[in-house]
């Protein structure tokens, strides 16, 4: 089913769906338990990923149905598929976003920094994200995921 509903948004949003899509694979990857991302990781994906820049104006069913697809595509074809795929779309703002909301998305779920690290490293410096940078973005992740704790 994601898979339609893919291919819906993509008629009606085009290239920026594309490149929305781009911002949440790494954070579809984060968020894989075991090779596997399961029905709750996608909800995590989804109402993270709605105040992201470069995400903004999707509506929920929008950005859910990219994280099913998404994932259909992790099963199938592996993160390094995913990244590589992303990575030419993920330039300047939209690289930064991406690992945002990747690294919160790991902190929601659990993720060991060790784990999130191993998936995040090789893109980061792909990106051009150095490590001071990159600290920023952690520290920016952790106090978003808390003021969103703190509304709910």
């Amino acid at each position: 089913m994601p898979y339609f509903a893919d291919l819906r948004a993509t008629a009606r949003h085009g290239d920026r769906y594309r490149r929305a899509k781009a911002i949440l694979i790494p954070a579809v990857i984060a968020s894989a338990v075991h090779g596997r991302t399961d029905l709750d990781a996608v909800e995590t994906v989804a109402r993270a990923a709605s105040d992201i820049p470069g995400l903004t104006g999707f509506d929920f069913a929008t950005l859910r149905g990219a994280v099913g697809a998404l994932t259909e595509e992790l099963d199938a074809d592996g993160g390094d598929t995913l990244l590589e795929m992303a990575e030419a779309r993920l330039t300047g703002h939209a690289g930064v976003s991406a690992v945002l909301l990747a690294t919160e998305v790991a902190l929601a779920r659990g993720t060991p920094q060790e784990e999130t690290d191993r998936v995040l490293d090789p893109l980061t410096r792909r990106l051009g994200i150095d490590g001071r940078r990159l600290h920023a973005i952690r520290l920016m992740a952790a106090q978003r995921l808390q003021r969103k704790e703190t509304l709910h």
